[in-house]
C-alpha cells in the first residue's frame, strides 16, 4: 500500500511559503464568492496561525494525506478532525 511521500524537511525560512499558500487560499475565497469581510477575516486569523507554528502546519497537511492513504472515507477524516478539534478546544 502506497503512503505517498511526506515532506521531510521544514525551513527556518517559512514567510514566503506561508503568504504563497495564504493568497492562493484567498483567491479561491474569492472565486468562491465569499465576502470581503470573511476574507479578511481568514486572512488575518490564519496568517497568525501560520506565523506562530513557524510553518509547522505541514504536520497537519501530512497527518491527512497519511490517512486519505490508509484509506479513511471523508466521513471518518471529518471525525478525526473533529475529535482534535475539540482536544485542542480542551485544552485552552
Amino acid at each position: 500500500m502506497s503512503f505517498g511521500r511526506l515532506v521531510k524537511e521544514y525551513s527556518l525560512h517559512h514567510q514566503e511559503e506561508n503568504a504563497d499558500l495564504l493568497e492562493h487560499f484567498l483567491e479561491n475565497l474569492e472565486a468562491a464568492n465569499r465576502s470581503p469581510h470573511t476574507t479578511t477575516a481568514y486572512r488575518f486569523g490564519i496568517t497568525d496561525f501560520l506565523n506562530f507554528t513557524l510553518g509547522l502546519h505541514r504536520h497537519v497537511s501530512e497527518w491527512l494525506h497519511f490517512l486519505n492513504c490508509q484509506g479513511l472515507t471523508p466521513h471518518s477524516i471529518a471525525q478525526r478532525l473533529s475529535g482534535l478539534r475539540s482536544f485542542f478546544n480542551f485544552q485552552n
